[in-house]
């Protein structure tokens, strides 16, 4: 007999038009039904191909990868992180972002975001290391003069350090200092046909040490 069939259509979330064909059967009857919708509004999509990247603290180019189907822009706060042009497009596209190296011992941290319609669609994490500590000096030996007279120690650390000195015939200066820099060293004439050794200890922030032996004959 006679009846009503009733149709009920979700929402088209997809950019291209869809059909659905109904068959309708009796015992000895065929009807088919064909059902048409419109496409839908385009979902933006727009994600990168990784949560977070690790950069050494030597910095360097890291390649990405953004899949998106609509348009976008790139965007970062950090001055130790450049964008190869061009950082705008539309559709999937593959770049490279440039990495400073990192001097400092501390690490550091900040977010690379995909912006659609002045909102943030993907944000991606690049996190650097800090530098190693480091405390050295250009000699660990140093052979002086009997007359004495000054020399020149250079230091090269990222860190705090302080100058010990072993032996009353010689002085630093500075006595402390941080990063890199020199010490000058001033030794007292030697008044006595005997040879003699003293020590002179750079001490670090972090544990790090150095000891420069001082011979004067």
């Amino acid at each position: 007999g006679d009846a009503t069939v009733s149709l009920t259509a979700g929402p088209n979330e997809m950019s291209e038009p869809r059909t659905m064909v109904f068959h309708i059967k009796s015992v000895d009857l065929h009807c088919e039904l064909s059902v048409s919708q419109a496409a839908g509004d385009i979902i933006p999509v727009v994600a990168f191909d990784a949560d977070t990247v690790f950069v050494p603290y030597t910095g360097g180019v890291q390649h990405v990868e953004l899949t998106s189907n609509t348009d976008w822009s790139l965007q970062t706060g950090a001055s130790w992180i450049t964008l190869l042009p061009p950082t705008s497009g539309n559709g999937d596209y593959s770049f490279d972002i440039i990495v400073n190296s990192n001097s400092n011992p501390e690490g550091r941290m900040t977010r690379l975001n995909a912006i659609h319609a002045g909102q943030v669609m993907a944000s991606m994490v690049i996190a650097q290391e800090g530098k190693p500590n480091i405390l050295e000096t250009d000699v660990t030996e140093l052979s002086v003069r009997p007359e004495g007279g000054e020399y020149i120690i250079q230091v090269t650390a990222n860190q705090d350090w302080i100058v010990d000195v072993g032996a009353n015939w010689m002085r630093c200066n500075p006595q402390n200092g941080y990063g890199s820099g020199s010490i000058t060293l001033t030794v007292d004439p030697l008044n006595s046909v005997h040879p003699r050794t003293g020590l002179i200890k750079v001490s670090g922030s972090t544990g790090a040490q150095v000891i420069i032996t001082v011979e004067q004959h």
